[in-house]
């Protein structure tokens, strides 16, 4: 059995490349609106549906930042019964069909709902609902919305949707994730035999094996998942180098390798010199997970270089939740006062920030334009456009603050 020590790990680095800066929550609110606005009444032609489904996924996820997951839940399933009109409304060419496969989205944002908020069991049965050899019949996600095709006949829908794609990384990579924090080892270790061996895309491969790395570091296995992360051979300035490179990092200071050293100086320098940090909420979440590497290996100085590294492009981006998450943990490793963070960050609408600074949440002081959020959607799944129109335009005749 592995020490406490040993079984010290951190989480993935890999992540999926739609990552978005996470701006102040109101004025992102108040663009979306807009933006689904202007996709229903565009300036020429008709409705924008793609962009109606941009703004509609991006509400929804607002909410779960928000801390309100019925309404986020209530904003999928109006997407869900928007499509499903649509497609029900179909002339017989196919094209309003194909509208159906808008469905697998926010079907996708109902499973991570559940994660979030319902016991183990729900997250766990959903999401294996979404393996490839259980996509050609639908199962209970599919069946309790009506949908009575199987997800590989709506990713067939719209090939161009590039829906198999999506499934592919939420089930691989993302339930992958969830399996490795839950510790359910017999599940994880089920689905890596099945994932890894047979050809996936390059970037779902290497996300499994990323995942196998990190099971084995924490099952103390160091010396395994050196040989492994070995074989490899990645080359230095691809893609996912600088993750792998982490990677054997965390393994040679957990070995006690003679090399730690000097892969930690590595490691820093590449960061330095923005080698694998894009310029974008991607490089961004990805320089501040590299900073929790650090914390969990001890390594304060580090770590405090990384946060600083951080804070301009966090700033540049308007992301909130990476700014006061690095604010936050500067002031404790420099031991300076917090009263700073809840004067900057007091009227933040993110749960998870007003948590951590002891306030109410945001739903304690709500925002008009989340109810009309919902309930402009509503009006759209029921085909009153005229209605959810007057709603949006409602929320348009008061200037939103300007974001950041």
């Amino acid at each position: 059995m592995a020490s406490e020590q040993t079984a010290m790990c951190y989480e993935p680095l890999i992540c999926g490349t739609d990552r978005l800066a996470r701006r102040p929550i109101r004025p992102w609110r108040a663009a979306m609106l807009a933006a689904l606005r202007g996709a229903l009444r565009p300036a020429g032609g008709g409705p924008d549906f793609g962009g109606v489904a941009v703004a509609l996924n991006q509400l929804a996820l607002l909410e779960a930042y928000e801390g309100t997951p019925a309404q986020a839940l209530a904003l999928c399933r109006s997407q869900i019964a928007l499509w499903q009109r649509l497609a029900a409304r179909d002339a017989g060419d196919g094209a309003a069909r194909r509208l159906l496969g808008g469905v697998i989205q926010p079907l996708i944002n109902v499973v991570r709902l559940e994660r979030w908020t319902a016991g183990e069991a729900g997250p766990v049965s959903l999401y294996a609902e979404l393996a490839p050899a259980r996509r050609g019949a639908p199962g209970l996600l599919l069946a309790r919305q009506g949908i009575a095709l199987g997800f590989e006949a709506l990713c067939a829908l719209d090939p161009r949707g590039d829906y198999a794609a999506l499934l592919d990384n939420v089930y691989w990579r993302e339930y992958g994730r969830y399996l490795l924090q839950a510790g359910r080892d017999d599940d994880l270790q089920a689905l890596l035999a099945e994932g890894l061996s047979q050809p996936r895309s390059a970037f779902v491969q290497l996300a499994l094996v990323e995942i196998l790395l990190l099971q084995q570091a924490r099952s103390g296995k160091h010396g395994s998942a050196m040989r492994l992360l070995g074989k490899l051979g990645l080359a230095p300035g691809s893609l996912l180098w600088l993750h792998f490179r982490v990677c054997a990092m965390f393994l040679a200071v957990r070995r006690g390798d003679p090399a730690a050293q000097v892969l930690q100086d590595e490691v820093m320098e590449a960061v330095r010199r923005g080698q694998g940090i894009r310029d974008d909420a991607w490089g961004l979440n990805l320089l501040a997970d590299i900073g929790k590497v650090f914390r969990v290996l001890g390594c304060a100085a580090e770590e405090a270089e990384l946060l600083r590294l951080a804070l301009p492009l966090a700033l540049r981006l308007g992301d909130e939740m990476v700014h006061f998450d690095a604010l936050e943990r500067l002031a404790q490793l420099e031991g300076t006062p917090r009263a700073g963070l809840h004067r900057q960050f007091g009227q933040s609408g993110y749960a998870a920030i007003r948590k951590r600074l002891g306030l109410a949440p945001a739903a304690a002081c709500p925002d008009p334009n989340s109810g009309i959020a919902v309930a402009a959607a509503a009006q759209l799944a029921l085909g009153d456009e005229r209605a959810c129109l007057a709603l949006l335009d409602a929320a348009g005749a008061t200037p939103a603050p300007a974001m950041a």
